[in-house]
């Protein structure tokens, strides 16, 4: 699949997946995106709330990838992704190395193309199983499916 001639909107990878080997590994295989690092630039992208990022990279009609699955529980981030219609998709597995969590998104990109573009938070699964959240995308032993709600 090619990403971005399937209608996958540009992509933001949350400073929770890295700077260098997710996002390597995700331009490898045809995906467009700017990390916190890239858009906010070197040290300032550490001082970056997650409302101001949440809230930008929804305004641009950016899809964001990380791994932080508090973002959905916490009230201050769970408004900002309602008000401004975040389209959000994270990996709930702490313990995956970067070629683990960069294949889950991979893996999931058709179900991420799917999901509506309304506020939402979506884990990513691997296809045998384990999640990746939207809000996650397919695949943890929560039994979530991709393009649900998780909330």
């Amino acid at each position: 699949m090619t990403a971005h001639s399937e209608g996958l909107p540009h992509v933001f990878v949350d400073r929770s997946l890295g700077r260098i080997a997710v996002p390597r590994l995700l331009r490898q295989a045809g995906i467009e995106l700017t990390t916190l690092a890239e858009h906010y630039g070197i040290p300032h992208d550490e001082k970056v709330e997650d409302i101001t990022w949440l809230t930008d990279t929804a305004r641009l009609g950016w899809v964001a990838f990380m791994k932080d699955e508090r973002i959905r529980r916490r009230p201050a981030e769970k408004a900002a992704v309602i008000k401004h219609a975040a389209r959000c998709f994270y990996i709930t597995r702490q313990n995956l190395s970067g070629p683990e969590m960069a294949q889950r998104f991979i893996d999931n990109l058709d179900a991420i193309v799917r999901a509506r573009p309304r506020p939402s938070r979506r884990r990513a699964r691997r296809r045998s199983g384990s999640t990746i959240a939207p809000g996650c995308l397919p695949g943890e032993p929560d039994g979530t499916r991709a393009g649900s709600r998780s909330d």
